[in-house]
């Protein structure tokens, strides 16, 4: 590291010496990094005020040589895989005409999440206004889910360059993570989504279905202590009958024409689609209904949280015992694209694309895991070689043909011994 250190001040030095107005945009993207990093240490105050004040060093920082860091500007598009020479010499990796920094607000929010993360609105050149959160995170590690982004967005090349993928538009959105420190980050707010624990939440609530999460542990509590598992059947029948899925009913009212809804529908369905099949082969845990989004213009799913992967759901205290969520409210919503049709369908198509492409993927991965950033993290270690072997032992299975993984995943995600198991803030009956 400090190898590193001295290389990036001799770089610096040289610029300065050689062209010294690209020194003072470097130094003046410096100290807005540093601002926003001391930012973000802030913590919650204990007066329980939810507001609170940009930094006078942030509002006075020159700001306007810094690109938006939205995922539209900074990700790196590749050309298409069939591109000719010419396209090639005139592809652009970067969209042209970037938004770049034109201001910060004057306040900031405190989220009413466990970290207290802080919502900073930030204007851009274009005259609009951009969302973002600043999160500290004890045991979190930024650096590492940012990087875990860049291989969604390879995979999402590997999608894009798949004949039958690019029939049927197949993307995964994400969304960017700039790491400010070991534990601090400026976070791309998604805008127009809503979690669907939210949604559903509301609907219930709305139609007189009211659960209380707090009565439904105390009720297992019980159970446990008799040792009596059949009452653990009676609770999982009880919340069943309480608690209909009422996800379709949202898409109703989001896309009021048929055309709207048919397409949200669709969206949906192809996105839960991909999802699932993706965190399949990578082992995302950890998806609770706080976890998965849903987009209010086009239907689709976003998943966010990729700090539970390569299958450390399975070593929690309570294990993740499923491969993906798909419980009632997601199979009750695909509605015609029941499970059993363009579910089933786009699984099979997105499996066949990312065995196609597996030694991409373990390259990917591979450059993941053995970061040296990732491998000092402060979370659970993860074994490199078990993590890369379970990968490419998944992706190997599908050698085999991918109908009957795909029907066998499906009955692991929705058979109901294993989502009685489950942990109760993890909302298995939703």
């Amino acid at each position: 590291m400090y190898r590193v250190i001295v290389l990036a001040k001799g770089i610096i030095e040289a610029v300065k010496a050689i062209r010294a107005s690209s020194y003072k945009e470097i130094m003046a993207c410096e100290t807005t990094f540093c601002e926003l990093k001391n930012l973000v240490a802030v913590p919650f105050p204990r007066s329980g005020e939810m507001k609170g004040t940009i930094p006078t060093g942030l509002m006075n920082a020159r700001s306007e040589v810094l690109i938006l860091p939205t995922s539209e500007y900074l990700t790196p598009q590749l050309p298409h895989f069939d591109a000719t020479p010419e396209e090639l010499k005139n592809h652009k990796v970067y969209k042209p005409n970037p938004v770049m920094i034109k201001s910060f607000d004057k306040e900031y929010n405190f989220m009413p999440s466990k970290e207290k993360p802080k919502r900073i609105k930030i204007k851009g050149s274009d005259g609009k206004d951009y969302f973002f959160l600043l999160k500290n995170e004890e045991l979190g590690d930024s650096s590492k889910e940012a990087k875990f982004i860049n291989c969604i967005e390879a995979i999402n090349h590997i999608l894009k360059s798949d004949k039958e993928c690019a029939k049927r538009n197949l993307q995964l959105q994400t969304y960017k993570i700039i790491p400010l420190s070991s534990s601090g980050s400026i976070i791309e707010w998604v805008m127009n989504t809503e979690p669907i624990r939210a949604i559903v939440l509301k609907l219930w609530s709305e139609h007189c279905m009211q659960l209380d999460i707090g009565d439904i542990r105390n009720a297992c509590e019980e159970v446990k202590i008799k040792n009596a598992t059949t009452g653990y059947w009676k609770i999982w029948y009880k919340i069943q009958e309480m608690s209909k899925p009422v996800l379709y009913r949202w898409f109703l009212e989001q896309f009021p024409s048929g055309d709207a809804w048919y397409n949200g529908k669709l969206n949906f369905t192809r996105t839960c689609a991909v999802w699932s099949m993706v965190g399949h082969i990578i082992g995302l845990g950890d998806r609770h209904a706080d976890n998965i989004l849903l987009n209010r213009k086009t239907g689709e799913v976003i998943n966010v949280d990729f700090d539970c992967i390569f299958e450390k759901g399975k070593d929690l205290k309570i294990p993740e015992l499923v491969p993906f969520r798909l419980t009632r409210n997601f199979v009750d919503a695909f509605g015609i694209f029941h499970e059993k049709t363009e579910f089933v369908i786009t699984c099979n198509v997105v499996l066949n694309a990312l065995y196609k492409n597996r030694e991409s993927i373990i390259t990917n991965l591979e450059s993941f895991v053995h970061d040296p950033l990732y491998e000092s993290s402060h979370n659970t270690p993860v074994n490199p070689t078990k993590a890369i072997s379970q990968v490419r032992a998944k992706l190997e299975e599908c050698a085999k043909g991918t109908k009957e993984l795909v029907q066998r995943l499906i009955c692991q995600a929705t058979n109901e011994e294993t989502l009685k198991r489950m942990f109760i803030g993890w909302m298995p009956w939703l």
